[in-house]
């Protein structure tokens, strides 16, 4: 089962994803948690020179570049190793942050069409002012009215790939225990 969680930076889905993982591993499944960007060289590369130094600014170079890591992600973690696997960010990222700056969803989409399609996707909803505040440091794409588009791109993904849209200003381990519910309802269904 590949498990995956969306959302604009300081809407929780580190805190969430790290949650589900640490839950469903107490159960003793095997589950895999992974961040995007990775930690691999390509990751490095984004984290510094698109994130942190700006040095790379075109749309259509940053979309390739943060496929290029998920292909690396996708071979490194092996789909097939755990059960389950949870992603921090995966293809739904791309289309939202690089199809608000000017990437077409089209050419996304298609550059990312070799990447498994995931089980669960849990889109993490909060109003970019709020969540701006949650965050101590800021990189390239967290400015309140570009983050206000990427929300609203990712509220239309949302209906359009059958996400879990969630209010992430809920208490933490609330939302924590909805999406832990919501995780053993489709595992007891996969199951049946």
């Amino acid at each position: 089962m590949l498990i995956v969680f969306e959302g604009i930076d300081g809407s929780g889905k580190t805190t969430q994803a790290k949650l589900l993982f640490s839950k469903l591993e107490s159960t003793g499944l095997t589950v895999s948690y992974s961040k995007e960007p990775t930690d691999g060289v390509i990751g490095k590369l984004i984290r510094a020179e698109v994130l942190n130094k700006k040095n790379i600014t075109n749309a259509l170079t940053v979309v390739l570049l943060y496929a290029a890591d998920r292909v690396q992600h996708i071979n490194e973690v092996n789909l097939k190793n755990a059960s389950i696997n949870i992603f921090d960010r995966y293809y739904f990222s791309s289309m939202a942050y690089q199809g608000c700056a000017g990437a077409s969803l089209d050419f996304i989409q298609s550059v990312n069409s070799f990447a498994p399609k995931p089980d669960l996707i849990f889109l993490l909803d909060i109003d970019p002012e709020i969540s701006l505040k949650r965050l101590r440091v800021h990189d390239e794409f967290e400015r309140v009215e570009y983050l206000k588009e990427v929300r609203s791109t990712y509220l239309r993904l949302a209906t359009k790939h059958n996400m879990i849209v969630l209010d992430a200003q809920n208490n933490i381990s609330a939302l924590a225990e909805n999406i832990f519910k919501i995780v053993g309802d489709k595992l007891v269904g996969d199951f049946e």
